[in-house]
């Protein structure tokens, strides 16, 4: 992995980034997870929201813009291809999930492996910025 110069402060953005984009990654796991639990209940509790495809397109228009930006910005902070590769993989088992793959019966399965790897690229991703901006901008009093 090579490194380059990057600015204390890039990494104060990098963070949240990664961080929001597991997050969302998550939650479209647990709303994978859980919808199938909730699928019987949702009548009764007045749940049939998560019943719908809007969902997992909005899920999708909300994840797909953090994984490009922390994405993007972690790459030009570390130059390792792995997390970009890795969250474009999920990105795309996510849209296939997303579009088709209620019509392909494999829409849980996709948007968990989708989430999976989403979650693992912005890990992989914020352990590279950290390592890229601790060898440019170690803490004082720290040589590097």
């Amino acid at each position: 992995m090579q490194h380059q110069q990057a600015p204390q402060t890039s990494m104060n953005i990098q963070r949240p980034l990664d961080i929001s984009g597991g997050i969302l990654s998550f939650l479209c796991l647990v709303h994978c997870l859980v919808l199938p639990s909730l699928v019987a209940a949702a009548p009764s509790l007045g749940l049939q929201f998560f019943q719908a495809e809007w969902i997992h397109k909005a899920l999708l228009f909300a994840v797909l813009p953090v994984v490009v930006l922390a994405l993007g910005r972690g790459y030009k902070e570390h130059n390792w291809t792995v997390p970009f590769w890795v969250g474009g993989v999920g990105s795309v088992l996510l849209i296939v999930g997303a579009f088709w793959g209620h019509d392909l019966h494999l829409e849980s399965q996709l948007t968990l492996a989708g989430g999976v790897s989403l979650i693992v690229a912005h890990s992989l991703n914020f352990w590279a910025s950290r390592q890229a901006c601790e060898a440019c901008c170690p803490p004082e009093g720290v040589s590097a």
